[in-house]
């Protein structure tokens, strides 16, 4: 560690640049890193659990928990209009893969929904539960469930599509808990360092390692099945480890300087003991440059400085 620290002093610069080269890389591929996400990825290749779930499927899958459709009508829809809803949910089906609403089925749905005004229209599919899941998804996007078009109102029904509404619902509350937290993370670093710009240090730090998992996470999802969750713990743990490993090599660096060493054997030290912790994720961290903007507030004359190393050391 401290032949890295050494490195990273002579080197701050290269460093700096090769981070920021790869945050450029990283960017546009990252915003397409729930392209090929679903909402499976709990299987195991080989397992005896997929074993049964495989032979389940092949055996019972027609009379397993499916995806349905459920009409209602309104008192103004038409006959026209009744017909119509259920051709809709035939174009729709048809155009997601694996799915289909039978000719056979699609007469006795529209005869129900003329006559009792709510009908049941199964849709058979050949997919497995985790395939059903993305399909019921694109279905929920398409048929809109709960609103009404010419007076019928398409319904969900089936197991598959409980778990992609709770899916979205999940997505929406840990985007929000995360947009929430952010600020409140934030506010605590600026507490912990008495500085704007050096709490902004693990902060951009778990912005870029963000980023980068995303453009991991793409090429992954493209060579396995990767839940639709993975985006979300990604996002959690980056930020935790970038902000928490951050903290321990900062506050480590100003316990150094105020003991009286200088700016390279404080880093020198804080590399050999915290850094070990850290590894190499954080070296941007270490470098010369974010020097200069914690120092100011590690200077046991600068104004302000009382209770920063208490702080630290009960950070760590």
């Amino acid at each position: 560690m401290i032949q890295l620290s050494g490195f990273l002093g002579r080197h701050r610069r290269w460093v700096l640049a090769g981070w920021f080269a790869v945050l450029l890389v990283a960017l546009p591929i990252a915003r397409h890193q729930t392209d090929n996400l679903t909402g499976g990825g709990f299987d195991v290749p080989g397992s005896q659990s997929k074993a049964v779930s495989d032979a389940l499927q092949s055996e019972f899958g027609e009379r397993s928990d499916g995806i349905a459709v459920v009409l209602r009508a309104g008192e103004s829809a038409s006959p026209a209009d009744r017909a119509a809803a259920v051709e809709r949910v035939r174009a729709v089906a048809a155009g997601v893969d694996g799915l289909s609403l039978p000719p056979v089925e699609a007469r006795r749905t529209e005869a129900q929904l003329q006559r009792a005004g709510t009908a049941l229209a199964p849709l058979r599919s050949s997919q497995s539960g985790d395939e059903l899941i993305d399909s019921a998804t694109t279905l929920r996007e398409d048929l809109d469930p709960g609103s009404a078009e010419n007076g019928v109102t398409p319904y969900l029904a089936g197991q598959p599509t409980i778990w992609a509404g709770l899916q979205e619902l999940s997505r929406e509350d840990l985007a929000k808990a995360e947009s929430g937290g952010f600020p409140i993370v934030a506010l605590i670093l600026l507490v912990v360092f008495g500085s704007l710009a050096a709490a902004a240090l693990p902060l951009a730090l778990g912005f870029v390692s963000v980023l980068v998992t995303g453009a991991l996470i793409y090429f992954l999802s493209l060579q396995m099945e990767t839940s639709v969750f993975v985006t979300n713990m990604a996002s959690m743990i980056g930020i935790g480890v970038a902000v928490d490993y951050s903290l321990f090599i900062l506050a480590r660096y100003r316990e150094e300087r105020e003991a009286g060493r200088t700016k390279r054997e404080a880093r020198s030290r804080s590399l050999s003991t915290s850094g070990l912790a850290a590894g190499p994720p954080l070296l941007p961290v270490a470098g010369e440059d974010e020097e200069r903007v914690v120092d100011r507030h590690a200077d046991p004359d600068h104004r302000g400085h009382v209770g920063d190393e208490d702080r630290g050391r009960h950070l760590q």
